[in-house]
């Protein structure tokens, strides 16, 4: 019987009547990305900003096996606000309706899937995004910077993303969830 409630995933719920953000979490099309060491980081940056049309930021995403290296995207602006979904571009309406995960679903490289749910307002703006950038790529940014990358290879109208990493502890992921459902 405890094996069995082990199993269970936690959820993590926002209330129905809980309209309050932190604002953090925001969903891209990359124009381009790039690795560069640390000598050329700051030139890359400063040629990628002379566009008024992409947001240059770095990655928290593994390089490598040089881990001096950056990663570097350039995302796309897709509204005059800049992301497809945020904050900004909800009108300040909360973006995540639910967060589910089971480490018990952890894979044989240690990856925690996290299902992320998102409210009825951006699940429209989710299926139009998927559906303009399908056959190309698209981010995840967190506090500014970019946590996922993902090919999008058709509209998804379902309302949901998953997120795959390999967290350092039970107490990260939990961190992340927390924060997730804030947004």
């Amino acid at each position: 019987l405890l094996v069995h409630f082990a199993l269970r995933p936690t959820i993590y719920v926002r209330a129905e009547n809980d309209h309050s953000t932190k604002g953090k979490l925001e969903i891209w099309e990359i124009y381009a990305d790039t690795i560069v060491s640390p000598n050329n980081t700051k030139l890359v940056m400063e040629q990628w900003m002379q566009s008024d049309s992409v947001v240059v930021m770095k990655s928290e995403l593994p390089v490598g096996e040089n881990q001096q290296d950056s990663r570097i995207f350039a995302l796309k602006k897709t509204t005059h606000q800049g992301p497809a979904i945020s904050f900004s571009v909800m009108g300040g309406k909360p973006i995540i309706q639910s967060v589910e995960t089971s480490v018990s679903s952890k894979n044989d490289d240690g990856y925690v899937p996290i299902i992320v749910h998102l409210t009825p307002d951006a699940s429209q703006l989710w299926s139009q995004f998927t559906r303009e950038t399908a056959g190309r790529y698209a981010a995840l940014v967190i506090d500014g910077a970019v946590v996922l990358k993902w090919y999008v290879q058709c509209e998804i109208n379902n309302g949901q993303f998953f997120i795959m990493h390999k967290w350092s502890s039970d107490d990260e992921l939990e961190e992340l969830c927390e924060m997730l459902i804030r947004q």
